[in-house]
């Protein structure tokens, strides 16, 4: 589920991913993937009444959390920032940008 970018860029990841799946619990992987296909976001007026400062990170062909989602919340959440990335480069960043965001907020409060 790695785009392509990142499996180029870090093979390695690819094959740790499957290994930390293959080691977990057979029932417990089963659930959190069912629990995952059942759920859904909250109704968009419910998102519109939270005011958290939130920062969403995507990438562009996610096959498991699709941009649209991410644009989606974006849209729906009036405090968040929404940082799309193609590359690993980019995906290198996002730990600074993390940090950022917290310390930015966190002196707000």
């Amino acid at each position: 589920a790695l785009p392509s970018w990142l499996l180029h860029a870090r093979p390695e990841d690819a094959g740790a991913s499957l290994q930390a799946l293959s080691a977990m619990n057979p029932v417990t992987l089963d659930a959190i993937l069912e629990a995952a296909c059942q759920c859904d976001l909250p109704p968009i007026e419910e998102l519109h009444r939270l005011s958290t400062p939130t920062l969403i990170l995507a990438w562009r062909h996610d096959p498991i959390h699709p941009l649209q989602t991410a644009e989606r919340l974006a849209s729906a959440l009036p405090n968040a920032s929404l940082q799309i990335i193609d590359s690993a480069s980019e995906l290198c960043l996002w730990p600074g940008r993390i940090s950022e965001f917290v310390r930015q907020h966190s002196a707000d409060s």
